[in-house]
C-alpha cells in the first residue's frame, strides 16, 4: 500500500518509564480521509476495514433480504433527462433521445426550477428516514433484523440506500413500512416513514437472496464508488455540481459565526464564506449526507472499531515493546501555507 498522500505532522511529548526522561520527537499521522479523490492510500484502507465489516456478518444458514430504497421523483424535486430504457427507446422530458453516454442524464431539464434545497434536505435526513424503517420493520417482523447498509449517490445529487438485512422482509411488509398501512402481525395502522417531511420513493423493493457472497461483493463495488469523492465527482456539469453543494451545506443548521452556505428568503442560496465548522463542510462534500458510506447494526459482525484496533495492535507488536509513554500530543501546521482568504479556515 502507497503512502499516505497528506499525512498529518504530530509532536508527541514522551516520558521514560524507568529513568523518568522526557523527549519531543515529530511523526507522521495518516490523514484518515475515506475519500479516494483526496488520498488514494488512505481510501483503500477504508475499502479494506469496508469489507471486513461487511463479510463478517455473511454467515451460512441465514436467511437474508437485499433491500433498495429510493429517492421520490420528479413530482418532488423535479424532472431530470432520462435515458432509453432497458427494452426500446423513451423521450426524454426534454423532448429529446439521449444515448446512454451522454453527460446530461440525471441532471435537471431546468436547473432554475429544479428544488435543490429539498434535494439537500432528503439528503441531509436519510440516515434518519432510515433508521425508523429499520425499527418499523423488526415490530411488524419480530425479527432482530441486523444489517449493513450502504448509501449511492445518483447522477440528479439525491441518495439511495442498498441494504443486506439478516432475517426475512417480503416485498409486502417493506410496502407497508414505507407507505403506511395496516401491521399484518398485529393488524393495527401504522404511518408511512417520514423524516424532515420527505418519504422514500415508490421504486423500494425487497429481494430474499439466495447467494449473500454475492450480494456482499456488490454492497463492496458500491463502497468503492461512494467513496471516489462522496457526490463530488459525479457527472453532470459543474452548474449542477455547485448547486448541489450550496443545497447540502444549507441543509445543515448550526450556530457557527461563518455558515458555508446560507439562505436569505425561500428558495435562493448565497455564498458568504469559508466554514470552521466541520458538519457544514462534510454537509457540502455529500450534498447534504453527512453520516458514512457504510454503516451495519451492533450485531452484525464485526466493527471498523475492532478492525483499527486489531491492526494497531499488529503495528506494536512488530515495532516491540518500548518504556516511553506519550502523555502530550500536538498537531503541527502542515508543510504548504494557506495563501487565500480567512486563513485559519478551511473550506
Amino acid at each position: 500500500m502507497s503512502d499516505c498522500s497528506h499525512p498529518v505532522r504530530i509532536r508527541t511529548t514522551e516520558v521514560h518509564g524507568a529513568t523518568g526522561e522526557v523527549r519531543q520527537r515529530e511523526v507522521l499521522r495518516r490523514c484518515g480521509t475515506r475519500l479516494a479523490s483526496k488520498c488514494e492510500s488512505c481510501s483503500e484502507l477504508y475499502a479494506g476495514d469496508a469489507r471486513g465489516v461487511i463479510n463478517s456478518g455473511i454467515v451460512g444458514g441465514e436467511a437474508f433480504t437485499w433491500l433498495t430504497l429510493t429517492a421520490p421523483g420528479a413530482d418532488v424535486f423535479g424532472a431530470v433527462h432520462s435515458g432509453p430504457p432497458k427494452r426500446g427507446r423513451r423521450r426524454c422530458a426534454c423532448g429529446r433521445y439521449h444515448r446512454p453516454d451522454d453527460a446530461r442524464l440525471g441532471t435537471p431539464v431546468d436547473p432554475d426550477t429544479y428544488d435543490y434545497v429539498a434535494a439537500g434536505r432528503f439528503n441531509a435526513t436519510l440516515s434518519r428516514r432510515f433508521t425508523v424503517l429499520m425499527q418499523k420493520l423488526r415490530r411488524m417482523t419480530g425479527e432482530p433484523l441486523d444489517f449493513v447498509r450502504v448509501v449511492e449517490f445518483q447522477r440528479r445529487g439525491l441518495t439511495h440506500v442498498h441494504a443486506l438485512v439478516r432475517g426475512a422482509v417480503s416485498a409486502d411488509v417493506l410496502g407497508v413500512a414505507v407507505r403506511g398501512g395496516v401491521n399484518p402481525r398485529t393488524g393495527r395502522r401504522i404511518a408511512a416513514v417520514t423524516s424532515g417531511g420527505f418519504g422514500f420513493g415508490p421504486q423500494c423493493d425487497a429481494q430474499a437472496v439466495t447467494d449473500a457472497g454475492r450480494v456482499g461483493a456488490y454492497m463492496r463495488k458500491l463502497v468503492r464508488y461512494a467513496i471516489k469523492a462522496a457526490g463530488d465527482d459525479l457527472p453532470g456539469g459543474s452548474r449542477h455540481t455547485r448547486s448541489m453543494r450550496r443545497a447540502g451545506a444549507a441543509s445543515c443548521g448550526c450556530s457557527d459565526p461563518w455558515p458555508y452556505w446560507c439562505r436569505d428568503e425561500p428558495g435562493r442560496l448565497t455564498d458568504p464564506g469559508w466554514s470552521s465548522c466541520r458538519r457544514h463542510r462534510a454537509a457540502r462534500r455529500g450534498w447534504g449526507f453527512r453520516g458514512h458510506v457504510l454503516a451495519a447494526s451492533r450485531r452484525w459482525g464485526t466493527t471498523f472499531t475492532a478492525l483499527r484496533a486489531a491492526r494497531r495492535a499488529w503495528v506494536l507488536d512488530a515495532v516491540g515493546p518500548t518504556q516511553w509513554t506519550a502523555v502530550a500530543f500536538e498537531v503541527l501546521p502542515a508543510s504548504l501555507t494557506w495563501t487565500g482568504p480567512l486563513p485559519n479556515r478551511s473550506p
